[in-house]
Order: C-alpha cells, then structure tokens, then sequence
C-alpha cells in the first residue's frame, strides 16, 4: 500500500478563460484583474508580464524557493516552452521533426481531457505534458501544501470539461 499525505493546504484551479501569452497580448485588462484578484500576494507568471505583478518569480526561475513558503500564491499563465525545444527532446526520443507542428486540439492527459496548443504525435505531446506538469507541480510546491495551511490558485487554461491540474 502506497502512503500519501493529507495536504493541509488547498488548490484551486480557476478555469473561466485562457491564461496564455496570446490572450495576454490580446487583452490587457486580463492583467489588471488579476492584479486586482491577487492582492499583494505573491505571483508565478511569465517573466515578460512579472513587472505588471511587483514579483520576480517567473517559471523557470522558482525551483527550491523556501521564501513563499506558507503563503497564498497565484500561479498565472501556462508556461509553454518554444515548440523547438520540445522538437529537440523530441530528437532525443528517435522523433523526426518534420511536420510536427503545433494545433490547439483536444487531448487526454492523466485522466483529464483539455485542449493545449500540441503536438499530434503522441511522443512530443507527452514530452511537452510531461514538462508542463512538472513546471506547475513545481510552482504550487513553492508554497509548501503539504505542511502549510494555505492556498494556490492557477489560472492555467479555460477547461472545457475536466482540468488540467
């Protein structure tokens, strides 16, 4: 028998909209509502829209951050890597990169059904999901869940049916 843990702390997905760079360069009042949501709390997000939130934590840039420990986060944005780079551990898996491109489709993934911007072979959708995952895992770990009575919010991807996390 497998042992897990209780988390004292709580997830929240809220899944009413895209959260994606695009939709962020399309509508800028996105920003500043949640801006206005997160309230001084501190913020995960893409490094090119940090500054809008006061926070220097960017995806790429929290593994091992102790500092947000026990506090309310909010996670914005899905944080997709260029397409080339999941061509090149794509590479590394025997894929040939020629016409793997990118398409907003639905998928399964760890149960949940969504609809990402991916690949439609099924190597480099799992090589991206995979890295997806693990960068979100690795955002609401910053706030320590397991042993810490706070909360985590994404706002990740609009959820058509089930989520994503």
């Amino acid at each position: 028998m497998r042992y897990c843990p209780k988390y004292k702390g709580k997830i929240i997905q809220h899944a009413d909209s895209s959260y994606s760079h695009a939709d962020f360069q399309k509508d800028n009042s996105k920003i500043h509502k949640l801006k206005h949501l997160a309230k001084g709390n501190p913020v995960i997000t893409f490094q090119s829209i940090e500054h809008y939130f006061d926070t220097k934590y960017h995806f790429g840039n929290i593994e091992g951050l102790n500092i947000l420990e026990g506090k309310d986060l909010f996670v914005i944005g899905l944080p997709n890597l260029p397409e080339e780079v999941y061509m090149l551990y794509g590479i590394c898996a025997g894929v040939s990169p020629e016409r793997n491109k990118m398409r907003p489709q639905r998928i399964e993934y760890n149960g949940y059904s969504f609809r990402p911007n991916t690949f439609d072979d099924p190597i480099l959708r799992r090589i991206q999901m995979w890295i997806l995952s693990s960068q979100l895992e690795q955002s609401a770990g910053r706030a320590r869940l397991l042993g810490n009575d706070c909360t985590v919010q994404f706002f990740v991807i609009e959820k058509k049916k089930e989520s994503l996390i």
